[in-house]
């Protein structure tokens, strides 16, 4: 998304809805909520460019359709944004 977007949305996490970045995580809910209110519906692909993120830094095995990142097999398979997260890190925990 580039650096001026990103500490932006840093930026108004913090000081709109007191989420420092490292709370992130822990936060994963209101910090979606923040990106449909901030962005509406483009918030779906910010979602999927967080996934796309996190699915290359960690080395975990998430069932997903076979056209991993287009945004109408999300939905069609009603793979969330907090739905990935949590499975996420469900199975990063388990190894």
């Amino acid at each position: 998304m580039g650096e001026p977007i990103k500490n932006t949305v840093y930026f108004r996490l913090e000081n709109d809805r007191n989420i420092p970045k490292h709370e992130i995580p822990n936060r994963v809910d209101e910090f979606a909520d923040f990106l449909y209110k901030t962005f509406g519906l483009g918030a779906s692909l910010f979602e999927i460019k967080c996934m796309q993120c996190l699915h290359s830094k960690i080395d975990v095995k998430i069932p997903m359709s076979e056209d991993n990142w287009s945004l109408s097999k999300w939905i069609i398979d009603g793979m969330t944004f907090e739905k990935y997260v949590s499975s996420a890190r469900s199975n990063y925990c388990k190894t």
